[in-house]
């Protein structure tokens, strides 16, 4: 469902840019002063449906960012692709060479929007005057969730940021903060979102299909079960193992028996029949093919993502629109599939395969154009296809792909995870057999079953390398199991050396967790709060 991803700013409501020396600018788009507009339930309705629009932001808004794409490029699954020479920064991320000026800037602020938008519900709530209780803490908890999404990235990227929690006045600048208090603020706002609040749950558990795409109390489960793991924060384990058994207990979810089906767009967000009237789907972005234009890239709602991904000229495929050859896998990830798993046919396309396949099964030729990195291997999840943006705009920004953000096999392998690292073996099988038995749907899967695995941090490590490839989840994954002490996981000789096709030679070292603050955002500051560039650059 597509209703709730209009999810734009209206007319009467601050907009929020960053601008000149500020963080973040204040300017009213109507005549209403702002300190009396917030009177109503319908106002700051609509100011919480503009703090979910830098959602549809990353991946084109002031430059090419689309977080699952920057996740993923300082891993070992795909390569940058594209054009070398106009393309650089990808290139430095890549080859662990950022260089401060060329960060990626907009990404940066587009978060730092959206937060300022989030602040902006949080701060005019109590001014509400025709709120019951209820519907003003589902509110909060909307805006404190999204504050938190927002958050997590920068403090991912970045680690030491400028954070604040509330409506900045001038001069509109912040204090710089470690990233471990960092992480402590953005569990606070998690766990204002997944608390009872006279003994109910603040957020819903499943939206009206009228809005589809808005937080739940499992997506905010899910949430801070990243943050937590990714903090390797072993006081929270406990708590990460109980709420993903409340979203394994409450029903709603499933694994889709077809793994090509969960990326096409009747299933986003689906509640098939064939599933019991479940979702694999836990929360989604929403994307639809309206709006966007190259003048004015944000006031749409469509995605570029699967554009910048394609492959590159393609012409005469049935299927599958040409794209840019962005984010081509990496042979060797390919190779991590057995040939019966059926995720590697459904995550990869493997072209000169498909040309072959579409020559001998239909008679057609197809061709294509290499560009830089070239392997032969694409992203099959999120790749251009035919249908997907059919609109009167400018069809390569409005794909209507959703970005499928949680899905329940990532509840269940963090169940495994933090099962085993806790010590309970028992469920960490259980739930690790669940993910691969969807995996090999010809074969009763259990023990002595031909792809059986006996569990064990390692068999977990591979399973969430071939569940989310190209989800943007593996380099996270190398980083924080580097950082763990139960964990065996040398990130230096799996991220160093030179690649498989040559084209580059890389030397990791842990400075490269996080990139370089943009150069830019340190010249707007001076005095107490100055911002001081991350060690190694």
């Amino acid at each position: 469902m597509k209703t709730y991803s209009k999810i734009m700013m209206l007319a009467a409501v601050a907009v929020l840019t960053a601008c000149g020396n500020e963080f973040l600018n204040i300017r009213s788009t109507s005549a209403d002063v702002l300190e009396d507009y917030y009177k109503t339930e319908a106002q700051i309705y609509k100011t919480l449906v503009g703090a979910y629009d830098p959602l549809q932001w990353s991946d084109y808004y002031g430059g090419y960012n689309q977080f699952m794409f920057l996740s993923d490029l300082r891993g070992d699954d795909i390569y940058v692709g594209g054009d070398k020479g106009s393309d650089n920064f990808f290139h430095q991320m890549q080859r662990f060479q950022m260089q401060p000026i060329d960060a990626p800037r907009s990404f940066w602020e587009n978060m730092y929007t959206g937060i300022e938008r989030c602040n902006t519900v949080i701060d005019n709530l109590p001014k509400v005057e025709d709120i019951s209780p209820v519907t003003a803490e589902r509110y909060e908890a909307e805006a404190r969730f999204l504050r938190a999404w927002y958050y997590h990235w920068l403090w991912k990227f970045w680690g030491n940021i400028p954070y604040f929690d509330h409506v900045l006045e001038a001069p509109y600048v912040t204090t710089q903060m470690p990233a471990d208090s960092v992480y402590t603020h953005i569990l606070a706002d998690l766990d204002y979102c997944c608390e009872k609040s006279e003994g109910a749950y603040r957020l819903m558990d499943r939206p009206a299909e009228d809005e589809w795409g808005r937080v739940t109390i499992y997506a905010a489960m899910m949430l801070r079960a990243r943050v937590v793991l990714f903090q390797n924060d072993k006081s929270r384990f406990e708590q990460v193992y109980n709420d993903m058994d409340i979203i394994k207990r409450s029903a709603l979810f499933t694994l889709c028996e077809d793994y090509d089906r969960i990326w096409l767009g009747e299933y986003e967000f689906v509640t098939d029949p064939d599933m019991m009237n479940k979702s694999e789907s836990i929360w989604e972005i929403n994307h639809r093919s309206e709006g966007g234009s190259w003048s004015w890239p944000q006031g749409g709602q469509g995605t570029i993502f699967p554009k910048f991904i394609g492959i590159n000229g393609l012409d005469g495929d049935p299927e599958y629109q040409d794209g840019w050859g962005f984010g081509p896998i990496r042979k060797a990830a390919y190779l991590l599939y057995d040939a019966e798993d059926q995720r590697r046919d459904a995550s990869i396309i493997d072209i000169v395969a498909r040309k072959q396949m579409l020559q001998d099964s239909l008679g057609i030729t197809i061709s294509w154009a290499e560009r830089a990195n070239h392997t032969g291997y694409y992203n099959k999840k999120y790749t251009a296809r035919k249908g997907y943006n059919e609109c009167s705009y400018d069809p390569e920004l409005n794909f209507n792909n959703n970005i499928r953000v949680f899905r329940y096999s990532e509840c269940l392998l963090n169940l495994a995870e933090v099962s085993m690292r806790l010590g309970y073996t028992r469920p960490a099988q259980t739930n690790l057999d669940l993910v691969r038995k969807r995996a090999y749907p010809g074969e009763n899967y259990g023990s002595g079953s031909p792809h059986y695995k006996a569990v064990s941090m390692e068999a977990i490590m591979l399973e969430r390398r071939l569940e989310f490839m190209g989800e943007g989840h593996r380099f996270w994954d190398l980083v924080r199991w580097s950082h763990s002490e139960d964990v065996n996981c040398d990130i230096s000789a799996i991220l160093s050396g030179t690649d498989e096709i040559g084209n580059y030679s890389r030397t990791w070292n842990d400075n490269w967790k996080w990139l370089p603050i943009p150069s830019l955002e340190i010249d707007r500051t001076e005095g107490e709060h100055q911002l001081k560039q991350n060690p190694g650059y």
